[in-house]
């Protein structure tokens, strides 16, 4: 039901009309905004109503000068039995679109199995990447290096998988069967204890330096040790 409508502020002191009933009358003389108000109402609510405007039989007759309508509660004679054929055959449409009471088929039935169709290998789907999943964790953990491998991870993987050639085929069946490396021996460093190191260094730092004296000599030869008088 409409209750407001917007009126164009050019041609309106008012800026809308209120308070509508369901049922309303607006009437004038000609140039009172009885057609603008149409409008209006046509432009704000026809995505929301199947609305219609009489604007005078030229908007209803063709180029050829007839009448594009028929009359209201008259029965057109050449248009009546194509009416009544349509609304049969829609009665037909219907009931083939419809759940039948009986083992029948039609196209409603048709679509029902063709949903259970591809349900069914929505199922199948799921369950093989569930299994191929599984397979690739428990077998190949070490090229997933993922222990955490599952369905999700198999179904993003499946978009970056393309086919091998001949040569890359054998390069990854090497890797697969790459033995486990032997035990490696034990490297055993020599055991070092800080407290030692703190103590040289303790005692270098707490040494008292001799105090250097100067020794003068009365010629080279006394220095030298030659002079032996």
């Amino acid at each position: 039901m409409i209750n407001k409508v917007d009126l164009p502020a050019d041609r309106f002191e008012n800026p809308s009309l209120e308070n509508l009933k369901a049922k309303n009358f607006i009437f004038g003389k000609n140039g009172t905004g009885k057609t603008s108000i149409s409008h209006a109402i046509l432009k704000q609510y026809n995505d929301q109503f199947d609305i219609h405007l009489f604007e005078g039989f030229n908007s209803v007759v063709g180029d050829n000068h007839i009448l594009d309508a028929i009359s209201l509660g008259t029965k057109n004679a050449s248009v009546q039995p194509l009416i009544e054929a349509t609304q049969k055959e829609l009665v037909e449409i219907n009931k083939d679109l419809e759940p039948l009471d009986d083992q029948g088929t039609n196209t409603y039935s048709e679509l029902q199995h063709i949903k259970e169709q591809v349900k069914q290998q929505k199922k199948s789907l799921d369950d093989c990447y569930i299994k191929s999943a599984k397979k690739i964790k428990n077998e190949h953990q070490k090229l997933v290096n993922n222990f955490n491998y599952n369905k999700n991870c198999f179904i993003k993987d499946i978009q970056l998988a393309h086919k091998l050639t001949t040569d890359e085929v054998k390069v990854q069946t090497s890797l697969l069967n790459q033995k486990v490396l032997g035990k490696v021996n034990e490297v055993h460093f020599p055991t070092i204890e800080p407290s030692k190191y703190l103590q040289a260094v303790n005692k270098i730092l707490e040494a008292k330096l001799i105090k250097s004296a100067l020794i003068n000599f009365r010629s080279k030869e006394i220095r030298n040790g030659q002079d032996k008088g």
